[in-house]
């Protein structure tokens, strides 16, 4: 399967879309309305399983779960701002 490439935001569909920065290949894209940024085209599942699996990757953390209680309660406020932004989009 081939990258594709997006004109509208993964997340919330606007098509308003500022190119944040440019890297092997790839454009950094920013949503304008709900601030989402993602690689451009998205990566396939081949190319991620690439990187993912390869020795240069490190993740940064040896476990997640440690840092879980910590974290929650910011990315549920991150993940309920987008749902809100999702939502006025419709």
């Amino acid at each position: 399967m081939k990258s594709k490439k997006l004109n509208v935001c993964y997340l919330c569909g606007n098509k308003k879309l500022r190119t944040i920065g440019r890297r092997k290949g790839r454009t950094i894209s920013q949503c304008l309305s709900c601030l989402f940024t993602f690689i451009n085209p998205i990566p396939t599942k081949k190319e991620l399983d690439k990187f993912y699996n390869s020795p240069h990757y490190v993740s940064g953390h040896a476990d997640y779960s440690v840092e879980e209680g910590s974290q929650r309660g910011y990315f549920e406020k991150k993940l309920n701002q987008i749902e809100s932004k999702v939502k006025r989009q419709k």
